[in-house]
């Protein structure tokens, strides 16, 4: 969908010096009325950190602060899950800034070290990684840090997603690294190989970078260096998406995207198997079509698959010891036959 133009209006900046063109720099949206943006100085050495408001009725920007910097501002950076604001200099260091309290401090790690980039980022983000509201910054020579510490030295791009930061490599894979990872231990993701912590490690197209990950779904948007956009649908976010579905009690949304990108069935049972015994029902009536059935009771294994298959998304220990009197097939098998005989005895 092409978006269309509504309105055209004029801006003025109030109580604002420079007026020469391109002075404002950075401009960062932080809600729908407030933005942040940077300016030189009259001298040029160094920068100034503005927070405006926007008042549609005037056709205006009111300044609300200004904060003098000690160096120049390379980039500006806006939380979208916390609203925390990161602003890095020219020389790498990093700093918070409030928009609420309006107060500019050093970027600081939980122990209180005080954080900057060993060089300049020109891509940046903030999001949180084991617990802790990080900076992620990735130079042009594709070292990848978190705040001050190198993770990958053969990093091209990179997105956040809700459960996984998604990385791509110079060995044209794609990566995708759970968010409750600790990041004392991402460093050990530059020796290049798998790690237990690694929701899945894909081959892509050399030249691959990530342009977004849409909310809330499988895809991936990938830019080929011939400039065009592919999707793709890394195994993590499909799992995520299936154990979101599954949890919600979404059987056949779920089932739709098992069946589409060839994930074990078994999957609806092991997930949470009491929670499939106790809404057997709801499964048959949501997953309706007797063919859809069929493959679901066809697909049953004795083996857990979050044990074998699935194990890096689930990340369980081994189970209690099993009766050997009972099975699991016959467990579901029992289960779904009761459930459609309950709908219809001919069924």
């Amino acid at each position: 969908m092409v978006p269309l133009p509504v309105e055209i209006w004029r801006v003025i900046l109030t109580d604002f010096d420079n007026d020469y063109p391109l002075s404002i720099q950075h401009p960062t949206w932080v809600s729908s009325e407030i933005f942040i943006f940077s300016s030189l100085e009259s001298a040029g050495s160094v920068s100034v950190l503005h927070q405006a408001e926007l008042q549609m009725a005037d056709n205006k920007i009111l300044l609300r602060s200004s904060h003098p910097l000690e160096g120049i501002v390379y980039r500006i950076v806006c939380s979208s899950e916390s609203g925390s604001v990161a602003v890095q200099l020219e020389n790498g260091s990093l700093l918070r800034y409030d928009p609420v309290t309006e107060v500019l401090l050093p970027w600081e790690s939980d122990n209180g070290k005080e954080i900057a980039f060993p060089r300049p980022c020109s891509q940046m983000d903030i999001c949180d990684i084991g617990g802790e509201e990080v900076v992620l910054g990735l130079t042009e020579r594709f070292r990848f840090y978190v705040n001050d510490v190198e993770v990958a030295s053969n990093c091209t791009s990179f997105v956040v997603h809700k459960e996984f930061l998604l990385l791509t490599t110079l060995s044209h894979t794609c990566r995708c690294i759970c968010r409750k990872t600790k990041v004392n231990v991402l460093p050990t993701l530059s020796d290049g190989k798998s790690h237990t912590f690694d929701e899945s490690i894909r081959r892509i197209e050399r030249g691959s970078k990530m342009v977004t990950v849409v909310p809330q779904d499988t895809k991936l948007v990938l830019q080929m260096p011939r400039g065009n956009l592919e999707v793709i649908h890394p195994r993590a976010l499909v799992l995520s998406t299936v154990r979101q579905d599954l949890d919600s009690l979404l059987f056949r949304q779920a089932f739709v995207t098992m069946r589409k990108h060839r994930i074990n069935m078994n999957l609806i049972y092991d997930h949470n198997p009491q929670t499939f015994l106790k809404n057997v029902k709801m499964f048959v009536e949501q997953v309706e079509s007797e063919n859809y059935i069929n493959l679901f009771l066809t697909d049953l294994l004795e083996e857990d698959v979050t044990l074998t298959m699935y194990t890096a998304a689930y990340n369980r220990s081994a189970p209690e010891p099993r009766d050997g009197s009972t099975s699991k097939v016959d467990i579901i098998c029992d289960a779904v036959k009761k459930a459609l005989s309950d709908f219809d005895d001919n069924r």
